[in-house]
């Protein structure tokens, strides 16, 4: 039987990317994804704009669909631009190329996916890595 990402398992998750990002004293919207890049779970903090939490269920789903932390993608498409660029209007807004996604893994298996949108592109990993963390 394969193990997936329940409610419970997202609310720890984003649990764990929230007390991150107290500690770094910013605020952010969370977002966990199963498997497939359906949305289990949304957060988003006080005093942060609207357009985060759509951005952070982006960057989980990016990480989805490319099998990759999207720190990687970043890094990946650095040198090209109009590529990474042209990623956003052919998915429709469903993925870009932004740090902040990160897988989680189960026994070698990618169950699911924490995004994080709200602070430096460094900080969001910082509390997207927190999140995933948290899955036991």
């Amino acid at each position: 039987m394969s193990t997936t990402v329940t409610l419970e398992k997202a609310k720890q998750m984003a649990e764990g990317a929230l007390a991150k990002a107290r500690e770094l004293k910013i605020s952010i919207s969370v977002a966990v994804v199963d498997g497939g890049g359906h949305l289990k779970l949304l957060y988003r903090m006080e005093n942060i704009g609207f357009f985060t939490a759509k951005m952070a269920e982006v960057k989980a789903n990016s990480a989805i669909a490319f099998q990759r932390d999207t720190e990687l993608l970043e890094e990946r498409f650095a040198h090209r631009q109009l590529l990474a660029g042209a990623f956003t209007p052919i998915s429709q807004g469903t993925v870009v190329v932004s740090m902040g996604g990160v897988l989680v893994r189960h026994a070698d298996e990618i169950i699911g996916a924490v995004g994080v949108s709200g602070g430096t592109g460094e900080q969001d990993v910082e509390c997207a890595r927190a999140g995933a963390a948290c899955f036991q």
